[in-house]
């Protein structure tokens, strides 16, 4: 099929191949239209399984593959907003592809973000991003858990990440 296309419509594939190049370098861009899976809450470093059923994210996954990041953003809803204003980046590390286009999505948490703006690609949620640095617990202070400058840095960690609140108030209450 290429072959007869390249034969009776050279200028048509040459121009489709240049527009396609450039739709590959624009979704490769993980600041700028990154694609946004709404669905749940996700971690840096924790596996996030998902099965794709929707034709908007069948098409965001493919896209995905396709342009070699293998990434995209996953957000939590939000019902005045769309989607919350921090998310976690995911990895693709695996999918299965079934018969009837679903796929089983075996991702896992790479970096924490902020959106900047909210935008929509083929019915899919896109946004533009800023990356969130985590801060480092000083290790000096770890030494001795009762010290003022581990107890400080275990409040400004319980703040940031819900999921460490319960560990952080249990080790605070022991000093």
């Amino acid at each position: 099929m290429e072959e007869l296309i390249a034969k009776f419509l050279p200028e048509e594939l040459k121009e489709r191949r240049r527009l396609h190049e450039e739709e590959m370098e624009e979704l490769s861009n993980l600041n700028k239209n990154v694609p946004i899976f709404v669905c749940t809450m996700a971690y840096p470093t924790v596996p996030c399984p998902l099965h794709i059923f929707e034709p908007c994210y069948r098409l965001m996954i493919r896209r995905c593959i396709e342009t070699g990041t293998r990434q995209f953003g996953m957000c939590l809803g939000d019902p005045v907003k769309g989607f919350a204003e921090y998310g976690c980046i995911l990895e693709i590390r695996n999918v299965q592809f079934f018969a009837d286009g679903r796929s089983v999505v075996d991702s896992i948490g790479k970096r924490r973000f902020k959106v900047l703006h909210q935008g929509q690609r083929d019915g899919y949620n896109t946004a533009d991003i800023e990356y969130i640095e985590d801060q480092k617990v000083r290790v000096a202070s770890a030494k001795n858990p009762c010290n003022l400058a581990y107890k400080d840095d275990c409040k400004r960690i319980s703040q940031n990440c819900l999921g460490a609140m319960l560990f952080l108030t249990r080790l605070l209450q022991q000093c």
